[in-house]
């Protein structure tokens, strides 16, 4: 595409000019990772993930508490990259990282639509619609005049609210949908915003604050 329409040639002691122009355009998942390299991407989530649920029957088991079952998969997903960036035990892409986080994002946005039962809630439509318009006033004006502006009033703040709208009014899947389709609409993806908002939205909140929500409600019960 762009190597040809750039002439697709080069000094053969260089890089073409094409693939410069490839280099400087390339948006995050252009690149379609291989075979081989999903497989053991795929492989390796499915492995944490399973023993991620081991570690959470088995932390439910003695502390006689429950945890949400993703707890314990980012519990060893956080171990896991953290030793692997430091050993070099496994080579992860991050393009197929980044892939297979767009298609499961996808799949799991259109399983929550499809199993919501909102007939169920017809009694409830009322009351639920003031609750939800009052939280997207609030969370708005939130955004807007504090967030925007402590995360620095720049590009990346206003990815990190596009984030936090989605966080705010769903779950952490929501903000990287949306700060993905923010980005994708600029054309500049915003590394920092996807680095602060998973960390905080998953897992800060899902670490912290979950178990701690859950032993509360435990003890009380």
């Amino acid at each position: 595409g762009m190597r040809k329409l750039a002439g697709g040639g080069g000094s053969a002691g260089g890089p073409a000019v094409g693939e410069d122009l490839d280099e400087a355009i390339k948006q995050p998942g252009d690149e379609i990772s291989n075979y081989s390299s999903l497989l053991s991407t795929a492989t390796v989530i499915g492995v944490i993930m399973v023993v991620g649920m081991l570690l959470g029957d088995w932390i439910a088991e003695i502390t006689g508490f429950s945890l949400p079952a993703y707890v314990g998969a980012m519990i060893i997903a956080v171990i896991f990259r953290n030793l692997n960036d430091k050993l070099k035990l496994i080579k992860i892409n991050d393009d197929s990282v980044n892939l297979i986080s767009q298609m499961t994002l996808g799949f799991f946005l259109t399983l929550a639509m499809m199993s919501l039962k909102i007939w169920e809630l017809a009694n409830l439509a009322g009351p639920l619609s003031v609750i939800l318009l009052v939280q997207l006033v609030f969370i708005v004006l939130f955004s807007a005049f504090v967030v925007f502006r402590m995360m620095g009033k720049d590009y990346d703040a206003a990815t990190m609210v596009a984030g936090f709208l989605g966080h705010g009014l769903g779950a952490t899947p929501n903000a990287l949908a949306n700060m993905d389709a923010f980005n994708v609409k600029f054309g500049i993806r915003s590394e920092k915003a996807f680095l602060i908002v998973p960390l905080a939205g998953a897992v800060l909140i899902d670490l912290v604050a979950l178990p701690w929500i859950v032993w509360c409600m435990n003890l009380v019960a």
